[in-house]
């Protein structure tokens, strides 16, 4: 098999299988034997699986599109960089349709064998990115401390409890007080009874 085969076989997956969901492309493009290593636990290893993934996808976003930003193939293998782009309009992984539009990048690797059918896939998505646009994960801090419950303010952080030895700012003497026991010199400042900091 040539190697702008395979490139033209990697195409015609992203835009016939994924693109508009032709499941019976799958079976000119992959081989009997085929091992998806990118599976989901639950989902079989194999081209069944990977109809079952494709199903899952075209599902939770109906609209997606993968656009190929780079694509090299050597000997047996071929690897695609991609953008997928689409909107969540069904149940994704129990997060259920958010309306929101997404964009995520990722790497695809395929092994082919003599008869130009895929053998082996291995991919490498951000799986993060996905699920901070979709509101599962938070983006910022702000958004971080909301989801954790972390305090906002130093009167909220005065009613956490405070490890020893590692007090708020807001407990140490003011500026200009410098630790003044023997030794070298601390970084941080006296309090009230003693080195606030010092280990």
């Amino acid at each position: 098999m040539s190697l702008e085969s395979q490139k033209a076989a990697i195409r015609r997956f992203y835009d016939e299988v994924m693109g508009q969901g032709k499941l019976e492309v799958l079976d000119e493009l992959v081989a009997l034997t085929y091992v998806e290593h990118g599976a989901p636990p639950g989902v079989p290893q194999n081209k069944e699986g990977l109809a079952q993934i494709v199903t899952m996808l075209r599902s939770a976003f109906p609209d997606l599109q993968f656009t190929i930003e780079d694509e090299l193939a050597e000997g047996d293998r071929a690897v695609c960089r991609t953008t997928l782009r689409a909107t969540h309009l069904g149940d994704f992984m129990g997060i259920p349709a958010t309306n929101r539009k997404i964009e995520v990048t990722g790497i695809d690797i395929v092994r082919f064998g003599p008869d130009g059918k895929a053998l082996e896939h291995w991919a490498n998505q951000d799986d993060m990115g996905m699920m901070q646009q979709l509101g599962v994960i938070p983006t910022g801090p702000e958004e971080a401390r909301l989801a954790t419950g972390a305090p906002r303010t130093k009167r909220e952080a005065g009613r956490l409890t405070i490890s020893p030895g590692r007090p708020w700012p807001s407990q140490r003497s003011p500026p200009g007080r410098r630790c003044t026991r023997p030794g070298p010199p601390c970084r941080s400042r006296q309090s009230r009874s003693g080195c606030a900091g010092c280990p």
